[in-house]
């Protein structure tokens, strides 16, 4: 069939009626207000204002690229009055719209997508046709956030789809006036109406974010962290498990020993055992904890250099924020050297939680420490698990839980490259520490990201010494709260 935007090319002696048959009826809007104060001399209203508007008339099929680059459409919400306020603004598609949102593009900041793909909504306005989810978040008192709207005609609609059609459209701003919900709440709340972008795919039905570039975005420690998701711990180990969000660093905070060691003890390589591993005392008591400068282990033989956290270690404030919880830190499969390539998200997922506490010695060389292995540890600040990058996958090109079943050591394969590359922790060329360790003395695991023969795109072991990037993992307290933003990495929620 051929698209409206060939006609621009071949159609020249065709009727400019059918270059320009397609137009939008934009803009009016209106405001929806529900429920009252949460307190009772409080009040509760949301303003909207527009800044620049903006009418898509003879529009034809054009590429992300051309919409993106596009004038957007602003407008701005404020809370005016003395409490917390939840916003959500919805795109409603009016009766007398000819057009389908399955061929209309809307960009709300960085985030695009067809019209029809964003949640659905129950209409406000008498007779429209759909209502969709396009933002929301909190607002404190006085506070405002403005968005950039962006519509466009998908590129991929063709002629008989679009030719004379309309699209007439309003947004509604919908604001409920509430406490605010636990940031356990609040992720759980998102999981029915995300399931392209959220999963509670392990056996444990833990809530995870997965994809490319899922709103998973928070401020934390005043930097962007994102949310892993939501997970069932404990707080010691007899404990009752709580659920608790989690929560990893979008950058790494530089290349670190997961331990070093003495040329005496196993050969300079370190050992690995996390409750005295050096990276652990970094995080959790060393330069990184107290935000301060001093050295840091990057290499065998206790090999060591200058680290400066003065500017992005953890302040005072953040540290109140997390829980100390207990974290599985058994080896993983005592025959791992063999079986590692055939383990799938869920196989590691589980061997991490097992209560393996020993150690393999392929020759007493590397393996002369006397170091009891454990099982556990209870701590604030730990790192990744191999399941947490197995789970944030989602594959567009297959049914979701293709990447799940195959070896993630197949990810490498052409066939499931989709399996890593819509993998939001996925980060081209940078080897990660994970917390569990390998059952060689001075191994831990790795996501290796480097596609090389010797270390490809996969999950794998090395030696414990070995500097690689470091992304640090936490646990929220349970009654801490999402009070704003939308998720985004420009408008990341953010706690209190």
């Amino acid at each position: 069939m051929k698209k409206l935007v060939l006609l621009m090319i071949i159609g020249i002696m065709l009727s400019i009626s059918l270059l320009v048959g397609v137009s939008y009826a934009l803009w009016s809007n209106t405001h929806v207000q529900e429920g009252q104060g949460i307190v009772e001399s409080g009040c509760f209203s949301t303003d909207f204002t527009e800044v620049n508007s903006i009418s898509l008339n003879n529009s034809y099929p054009i590429s992300d690229s051309k919409g993106m680059s596009s004038t957007p459409y602003q407008f701005t919400i404020t809370n005016t009055c003395t409490v917390d306020a939840k916003y959500e603004v919805n795109f409603e598609v009016l009766a007398n719209s000819t057009l389908s949102s399955n061929y209309v593009k809307l960009a709300i900041d960085n985030k695009k997508d067809i019209l029809s793909n964003y949640e659905s909504k129950t209409p406000t306005i008498e007779g429209a046709l759909s209502s969709n989810n396009i933002a929301s978040g909190w607002l404190k008192p006085e506070q405002s956030i403005t968005y950039d709207l962006r519509l466009w005609m998908d590129e991929e609609t063709t002629l008989e789809q679009g030719e004379g059609k309309s699209l007439s459209g309003k947004l509604v701003v919908v604001s409920v006036g509430d406490k605010p919900e636990t940031a356990v709440e609040f992720v759980e709340s998102l999981f029915a109406n995300n399931l392209n972008t959220m999963n509670n795919d392990d056996p444990d039905g833990n809530i995870r974010y997965m994809g490319a570039d899922p709103n998973n975005y928070v401020k934390f420690n005043d930097e962007l962290w994102r949310i892993i998701g939501v997970f069932n711990v404990k707080s010691s180990e007899n404990g009752i498990a709580e659920r608790r969000v989690k929560l990893i660093r979008d950058e790494s905070i530089g290349n670190f020993s997961w331990d070093s060691s003495d040329v005496s003890i196993n050969s300079g390589y370190g050992v690995n055992e996390w409750s005295q591993a050096d990276l652990m005392s970094l995080l959790n008591e060393g330069p990184y904890w107290n935000r301060t400068s001093g050295n840091c282990y990057n290499g065998e033989n206790n090999s060591i250099m200058e680290c400066d956290f003065s500017n992005n270690g953890l302040m005072n404030d953040s540290k109140k924020l997390i829980e100390d919880v207990v974290w599985n830190t058994g080896t993983i499969a005592d025959d791992w050297y063999t079986i590692y390539r055939d383990l799938n998200v869920e196989n590691y997922y589980m061997s991490e939680k097992n209560i393996n506490n020993g150690k393999i010695c392929d020759s007493s060389e590397f393996c002369n420490d006397d170091l009891i292995r454990k099982s556990v540890w209870i701590g604030k600040v730990g790192l990744m698990y191999p399941s947490d990058y197995g789970y944030a996958t989602s594959s567009n090109d297959f049914l979701n839980n293709v990447c799940l079943i195959v070896p993630i050591y197949a990810w490498n394969e052409d066939t499931y490259l989709n399996c890593y590359k819509n993998n939001w922790i996925y980060e081209e060329n940078i080897i990660q520490w994970t917390l569990s360790s390998a059952p060689r003395v001075s191994a831990a695991t790795i996501v290796s990201t480097i596609g090389t023969k010797e270390m490809e795109k996969h999950v794998s072991y090395y030696h414990a010494m070995n500097p690689f990037n470091v992304k640090p993992v936490v646990y929220l307290k349970s009654s801490i709260k999402i009070v704003g933003g939308s998720g985004t990495a420009q408008d990341p929620y953010t706690l209190d």
